[in-house]
This record gives C-alpha cells, sequence and structure tokens, in this order.
C-alpha cells in the first residue's frame, strides 16, 4: 500500500514537472523530476522516465545557452 501512494506521489511530481516544461520553466521541472525520483521506489518502471524528462531538461539548457552565447557574440 505504501508503494502505491509513493508511485502516486511521483506520478504527480512527474506531471507538475512535464507542466513546468512545457512552459519552459527548465529549473522547475528539473526539481519536479528530481522529486520523482526520490519519492518513487528505486524499483518503479516510471524511475527511466522520470531520468529521461530530467536529462531533456538538462539537454534543452544547454542548447538554449549556447545559441545565446552565439547570438552575444
Amino acid at each position: 500500500m505504501l508503494t502505491q501512494a509513493l508511485k502516486a506521489k511521483a506520478t504527480g511530481f512527474r506531471k507538475k514537472g512535464n507542466d513546468a516544461y512545457k512552459a519552459r520553466k527548465f529549473d522547475e521541472a528539473i526539481d519536479y523530476y528530481s522529486k520523482a525520483l526520490n519519492t518513487a521506489p528505486s524499483i518503479d518502471e516510471d524511475c527511466a522516465v522520470f531520468y529521461c524528462n530530467r536529462a531533456a531538461c538538462y539537454l534543452f539548457q544547454v542548447c538554449v545557452g549556447s545559441h545565446r552565447m552565439r547570438c552575444k557574440q
């Protein structure tokens, strides 16, 4: 029962992370995906999704950051 409650809580964090991602609030999305990872049981198959979503945020930040640097040059 506890595992189901933790999974539901982690899914809620993932949904908030998805909303932040769509709004291009990547730092906020990273925080929510990290909370999902810290909440979900380590054997949960959704952990891979949380890691991928968080990685996508990091990747987008790097890409946007490098484009901004090129525009300033």
